[in-house]
């Protein structure tokens, strides 16, 4: 129930952000010319495919998978997505009216298609959105409920615009990962470098660098040249390009090691009082088995971060983030070693 209650707020707060960015604004509802960005393009391409889903979903009467499927669009694709990567188009004050437009319009439009596509699960907030989004989508009706239920168009599917999409949301969340294994602030602007980057991940680079680098709060982000010797940096993978964050002039080596020694200290403690109090209770004698099945996850939780605390303690010692050392002495973040994407 919580979580249904969660998805309602989701849906108000995405509408309230719509309505702040568009209302007495031209989203271009007289047909005037518009430019779609890459992330308009991706949501209004992915619109179709969920629309297409549903319609699959009803006619098999899986009204389960029917809520499932519009959950998923519009909380991570729609609102933790799109919006914010509507931002930096509406935010730029040097953007054309033809792109503003562009990215009003579909804003608007996205959210309006949703409104219809969850009115027979969810109708009264949906009708209650509606009624003010209607307008500005250059929709005419005094209900919602008397409007043709979306149906998918194929040839607003773009293909090419989810590839480019999804490499460049695992490039930030690479980069998001980093920030949280090195402990950087997110506000901080850091600087990035793309290795071993192919000729379709440059394309997508010089599509993607104003997005990424407001976005992941990026100081610059850079190809390397497969000539040229990379200093010492947090790395991941995505694919087979290597995302790199150099460490000198970010972290304080010192400051590091001692919060890394604490955390390590403190890990190692829980680890050893949990044991000791498997010892001291001992395990059931009955049932051994379900007995370590009931303690399994609180080992797990205890010695999880043990491996990663030692690893990165010893990369920092022997490292000297003010120089810069050859490439081979570089982490990769295990986690994103097989990561794949499409081309």
């Amino acid at each position: 129930m919580e979580g249904y209650r969660n998805f309602c707020n989701k849906l108000w707060n995405a509408a309230r952000y719509v309505l702040m960015n568009t209302e007495e604004q031209d989203c271009g509802i007289q047909g005037e010319t518009v430019e779609l960005t890459l992330p308009d393009r991706w949501i209004i391409s992915r619109l179709q495919e969920t629309e297409a889903q549903i319609a699959k979903h009803f006619a098999e009467y899986r009204f389960d998978l029917v809520a499932s499927t519009l959950y998923e669009f519009v909380w991570n694709e729609y609102c933790d997505w799109y919006l914010e990567l509507s931002k930096p188009v509406l935010w730029d004050e040097s953007a054309p009216t033809e792109r503003l437009r562009g990215t009003r319009r579909t804003l608007v439009r996205v959210l309006e298609a949703i409104l219809r596509l969850a009115h027979p699960l969810m109708p009264y907030i949906t009708e209650e959105i509606w009624q003010r989004i209607a307008p500005l989508a250059g929709k005419q009706g005094d209900t919602i409920m008397l409007q043709a239920y979306p149906l998918a168009e194929d040839s607003k599917i773009d293909t090419q615009a989810n590839a480019d999409i999804e490499w460049l949301k695992a490039v930030m969340l690479a980069i998001r990962n980093i920030r949280g294994e090195m402990n950087l602030s997110p506000g901080k602007a850091i600087p990035v470098w793309l290795g071993n980057a192919s000729t379709e991940d440059q394309r997508r680079l010089e599509a993607t660098r104003p997005l990424l680098t407001k976005l992941a709060k990026l100081e610059r982000i850079e190809l390397l040249d497969s000539q040229q010797e990379a200093p010492m940096s947090a790395t991941a993978l995505v694919g087979q390009m290597e995302i790199l964050v150099p460490m000198a002039g970010i972290i304080d080596k010192e400051a590091e090691l001692s919060r890394l020694s604490k955390e390590l200290e403190n890990s190692t403690r829980r680890s050893a009082d949990w044991m000791a109090s498997c010892l001291t209770r001992g395990l059931s004698a009955r049932h051994p088995r379900k007995s370590w099945r009931k303690s399994a996850p609180s080992w797990q939780k205890c010695n999880q971060p043990i491996p990663a605390l030692k690893n990165s303690t010893a990369l920092l010692l022997q490292s000297n983030p003010d120089q810069d050392i050859q490439r081979q002495g570089r982490r990769v973040c295990k986690k994103h070693r097989n990561s794949s994407l499409p081309v």
